[in-house]
């Protein structure tokens, strides 16, 4: 059995900067780590006991985390096998062929179409916190010359610009386009187009 997924995601909770805690704060946390790309579609996460260890909550709390981000379809329970990034396996299944009918140019003409809408409602609805989230998320892009940790940082800010709208539908619309952007086969598309400039 291959631990390198288990890994990956103690790396991920391990870097967190003060203990999390409260059903609301870690659906957030984890909200955020599965919308930026931290945790994959279909990627298994921890189990419900180490991440009450990590959060330092008791595991009735992370299980009502779970649970909610269950009904938000940002994860999948299944019995006796853990929690799974993404809606049902056949949810799973249309991202994944998503991710592999849709070209650069189509990426981008979804982007065009979305984003300043998005914008407009953003500075309607925004609140100070999430004005401050951006500053945040925007000094970290600035601040890094890796290209893949920009990437991060560039779909972690336009999933904040959707939060900021109050619209959930467009949410759900940024997570489409985040979880085609953040995809490796996307990446290796994008990386052979460049090449070839």
């Amino acid at each position: 059995m291959n631990d390198q997924p288990m890994r990956e995601a103690a790396a991920v909770l391990a870097r967190l900067s003060k203990p999390i805690s409260g059903v609301s704060a870690i659906s957030a946390y984890l909200q955020r780590a599965i919308e930026t790309g931290a945790y994959s579609e279909g990627e298994k996460l921890p189990p419900e006991r180490q991440l009450a260890e990590t959060f330092k909550a008791a595991r009735s709390t992370v299980r009502r985390a779970l649970d909610r981000l269950e009904k938000e379809g940002l994860v999948s329970r299944r019995l006796g096998s853990g929690t799974f990034v993404g809606g049902p396996v056949s949810a799973g299944k249309r991202t994944a062929h998503l991710i592999d009918e849709v070209s650069p140019l189509q990426l981008i003409e979804a982007r065009l179409a979305v984003e300043p809408f998005t914008t407009r409602l953003a500075v309607l609805h925004a609140t100070r916190r999430t004005l401050d989230e951006m500053d945040q998320v925007l000094a970290h892009a600035e601040a890094t010359r890796d290209k893949d940790e920009f990437s991060k940082w560039d779909g972690e800010f336009h999933l904040l610009l959707a939060r900021a709208s109050a619209n959930p539908l467009l949410i759900n619309v940024y997570r489409q386009i985040n979880h085609v952007r953040l995809h490796a086969q996307w990446d290796a598309m994008k990386e052979k187009i460049l090449r070839r400039g």
